[in-house]
């Protein structure tokens, strides 16, 4: 078993009861966790699943004392972490809510409340969901109730950011990324609508909103989606997992989501990481829906995942030097990519909007400091382009347009 296996073991028998694991027995499971212990430590924090195995690993008491410690307090840290911002989120949706502004949580406990444990699920920030008639107001709301805007208002981006008691905040006013203008709408508006029908759910006693299961179900889709350039890491697909699991059985897929996952031009990916979960990760068999999955594009698709970590961590650099070079034999597309790129980055930009029309002069200036080190090794340029090359193959294969 190579440390892959070991970390996929790990984490099928630390999420689902009774799941298929390759027969290994309580003693060689044992030896190998604790002689991998920190190469396995070090790719579950790449993978930003830290602490998910954690009460497996302590029933199991694979590694040694010390160890266990070790990670024991990094499990207090981050249930401590989860409590607080959880408690942040309370407070700033009770505030719109009592200021007459429907909101919704999405991701973060809205992921985490599938889970068997879900304070086991590491939070990043908070992601706030007001409608675009109540973005003004929300945003006027949150800077008069002590939270630090760190931009000026503008409505016309999919968020804007705040922070408080160094906790991160995104207030969203919608939510689709995708460029097709039908589909985008598409996702926005069932959310919108969903808004009217949110439900209450609770994690460590502590109260959010959140959009009706099945439209909940196709925000985490969507977000994987937003995030394949990249790399979603093992978290965001074992967020959709447990949804699965606990959600979308072939009645629910038949009845309403198929039809929505196709109008968002996502269905394909769907069933690529629904069958990937169910071969890789124990997701339940009875769940039928995905049969048509090709095995090989599951199998790229999970080594893409864990190849590049949470939020591409692991090669971000050798990324985007190669989707550059993939992007250089159509110079427009270049050029879009890299304006978009640039006006997020170049922060001046949004301060003073008329400087974004060459924002991708500026990203190209930092592309070629940012590669500075690398510009003498043409075999990085050979390695790096083959790399980007695959990565397009594989999101032809599902459908993913870019």
């Amino acid at each position: 078993m190579n440390d892959k296996e070991l970390m996929l073991y790990v984490i099928k028998n630390s999420l689902i009861e009774n799941s298929k694991n390759y027969n290994l027995k309580g003693d060689d499971y044992n030896s190998l966790v604790a002689e991998r212990w920190e190469t396995l430590m070090i790719e579950l924090n790449a993978q930003a699943i830290t602490v998910l195995p954690f009460s497996y690993i302590r029933k199991t008491s694979a590694i040694s004392d010390g160890d266990m410690l070790a990670y024991k307090r990094i499990w207090v840290q981050n249930i401590t972490n989860v409590y607080g911002m959880s408690k942040e989120q309370e407070v700033l949706t009770n505030i719109l809510e009592e200021s007459g502004i429907p909101t919704v949580v999405l991701k973060g406990t809205a992921a985490s409340v599938y889970y068997p444990l879900p304070e086991l699920r590491i939070m990043g920030d908070i992601d706030i969901l007001v409608r675009p008639e109540d973005f003004e107001r929300a945003f006027q709301i949150l800077q008069e109730t002590g939270y630090i805007n760190k931009e000026k208002m503008n409505a016309d981006k999919r968020h804007n950011e705040f922070e408080k008691n160094g906790i991160e905040i995104e207030l969203h006013n919608r939510f689709a990324t995708r460029q097709n203008n039908k589909q985008r709408n598409y996702l926005d508006q069932l959310i919108w609508n969903g808004m009217d029908q949110r439900i209450y759910k609770e994690i460590m006693g502590i109260k959010f909103p959140m959009l009706p299961h099945w439209i909940n179900g196709l925000v985490l889709l969507s977000h994987i989606d937003y995030h394949m350039d990249e790399g979603p890491g093992l978290r965001h697909l074992i967020d959709w997992m447990m949804f699965v699991q606990e959600n979308l059985d072939d009645k629910m897929w038949v009845k309403c989501f198929e039809k929505a996952a196709q109008q968002m031009g996502m269905k394909k990916l769907a069933i690529v990481l629904t069958k990937t979960c169910q071969l890789y990760l124990g997701l339940t068999d009875t769940i039928t829906w995905c049969e048509s999955a090709d095995v090989e594009i599951c199998k790229n698709v999970l080594e893409y995942i864990i190849g590049h970590g949470s939020f591409g961590v692991k090669d971000s650099q050798n990324r985007k030097r190669g989707d550059i070079l993939l992007l250089l034999k159509t110079p427009g597309n270049y050029i879009r990519y890299a304006q978009r790129i640039g006006c997020r980055t170049w922060k001046i930009s949004q301060k003073y909007p008329f400087l974004q029309k060459v924002a991708w002069i500026y990203q190209s200036f930092r592309f070629m400091v940012h590669d500075r080190n690398d510009c003498t090794d043409w075999k990085n340029y050979i390695k790096d382009y083959r790399d980007a090359q695959r990565k397009r193959e594989l999101f032809k294969q599902l459908d993913i347009s870019r």
